[in-house]
């Protein structure tokens, strides 16, 4: 599943390559439509002024979200909810998002308000700076990561085709180094005590910080 959403994302920034908005529109939707977390990515192309890729993005989800229940009941969304709404999932070491950070921390509403704090400031940000499209995408996708209830190791593939895009840095060396970071040993550390559960737990966390803080 990692690698077909980090294709979905490849693919969307080959087409904006190629100036198909429509196309982008729609490699984004189908990730919205599998992670609706990614809701952040096409809303912040909205406000950044590209209209087409973000409507279209809306529809292509809309669609394809509206298949399960048709095939399958209203009951998968709950079954969804009720697996984003697990306490002892949310705190599993890996799980790189605010929430999975604070709630192992104990603090859970902290990662629903630090969730909310990051989107009015990038609302701001990008009605004030206008980025760039490599530039919002990158950030909108790093986004979308940190807001999700539950971003596991494997997702960090689809920040790929965004690191590509950007000019290195010793920073995000750092913060792609911390990405590497082997899942096996944070399973095998996290246990030795409640200061190796805090620290392997937030690796992943704070790259996502670190390349969040360079793209701004």
């Amino acid at each position: 599943l990692y690698t077909v959403l980090a294709g979905f994302v490849a693919m969307a920034y080959i087409a904006k390559k190629h100036e198909r908005a429509l196309i982008v529109g729609f490699f984004v939707g189908l990730l919205v439509a599998f992670k609706p977390n990614f809701l952040a990515w096409a809303g912040l192309l909205f406000l950044g002024g590209y209209w087409q890729i973000a409507v279209t993005a809306g529809i292509t989800a809309g669609i394809l979200s509206i298949l399960p229940a048709l095939i399958h009941g209203i009951e998968v969304y709950d079954q969804w909810i009720s697996a984003v709404q697990d306490c002892t999932l949310t705190a599993v070491v890996g799980n790189s998002s605010f929430h999975g950070m604070w709630t192992r921390i104990g603090l859970d509403w902290m990662g629903y308000v630090l969730s909310a704090v990051l989107v009015l400031i990038l609302v701001v940000w990008v009605w004030t700076r206008r980025p760039d499209w490599a530039t919002l995408s990158a950030v909108g996708i790093v986004t979308a990561l940190l807001i999700s209830p539950l971003a596991w190791p494997g997702y960090m593939l689809i920040l790929m085709p965004a690191l590509f895009m950007q000019r290195w840095s010793l920073a995000l060396s750092v913060a792609c180094w911390l990405l590497t970071f082997p899942f096996m040993l944070v399973n095998m550390l996290h246990s030795i005590s409640q200061l190796h559960f805090l620290a392997t737990g937030s690796i992943y966390h704070v790259a996502l910080l670190i390349i969040l803080l360079v793209m701004l």
